[in-house]
């Protein structure tokens, strides 16, 4: 059984009762980096962009109108949907890749089922609220990858399906199987960011309390017998009484 642990990401969870069997974790490590599309690939962004948004908000509309006469239309149903009429409501999108629409709706499908849990627990806990419609003022963004090994990277190059190879800043910070890339835009800047799975065991978790330090202060802890400790990011403070 594989259970992921994530850096940098919200999308998956540990179970803490697994953990403490003993299974293995491995980690799925994230990496954003800035692009530098020409104007032609950031175009191309910006429908896909649009077209995750306007996927978004057609499946919101749609389950709305299905709680009105009781049905609850999860991203299972709202998928296959919008594939049977989006050549009507959407003829733009056929020579977009379509990972952009598909993901948008598991998106809101993940939120719907959020606010249908809380409505359920008769409104304990913390709220949740209906999912709102995405503006493009605000949602400049889109899910690029087709699922583990979709997307490729060669140096200071990335491949987006029906984009094609975008420059990128830096390299990818880590090797190994990437599993999701997301595209967005913040602050007029396009960035990508690298779900990478890279095939090691995070590292144990060591025993006892812990502590947290600003490596870069002159004197790193004061004993209570006045000694002054000096350690390193990685040492460990021994035989010091912490005031």
């Amino acid at each position: 059984m594989l259970i992921m642990a994530v850096v940098g990401s919200t999308d998956r969870y540990l179970l803490p009762s697994i953990w403490a069997i003993g299974y293995a974790f491995p980690m799925l490590k994230s990496h954003r980096i800035a692009l530098r599309p020409t104007l032609q690939q950031e175009s191309l962004f910006l429908q896909h962009a649009g077209y995750a948004r306007f996927a978004y908000n057609w499946a919101a509309s749609e389950f709305q109108a299905g709680l009105q006469v009781g049905e609850w239309l999860g991203e299972r149903s709202l998928r296959p949907r919008l594939n049977r009429v989006k050549e009507l409501v959407a003829p733009w999108g056929a020579a977009l890749s379509q990972n952009a629409a598909k993901y948008a709706i598991i998106d809101f499908g993940q939120s719907a089922e959020a606010w249908g849990q809380y409505r359920r627990k008769v409104k304990t806990g913390q709220r949740v609220g209906f999912p709102r419609y995405k503006r493009r003022k605000h949602e400049q963004g889109f899910r690029a990858d087709n699922g583990p090994e979709t997307v490729r990277v060669e140096g200071k190059t990335v491949v987006l399906p029906k984009i094609g190879p975008v420059a990128m800043v830096e390299y990818l910070r880590f090797a190994g199987s990437i599993r999701e890339v997301t595209v967005n835009r913040t602050s007029d800047v396009w960035l990508a960011c690298f779900c990478v799975e890279d095939g090691k065991a995070p590292s144990p978790v060591k025993e006892g309390p812990t502590i947290g330090m600003d490596v870069g202060v002159g004197v790193t802890a004061t004993c209570s017998d006045g000694r002054a400790c000096n350690c390193s990011q990685k040492s460990t403070l021994i035989g010091c009484n912490m005031l």
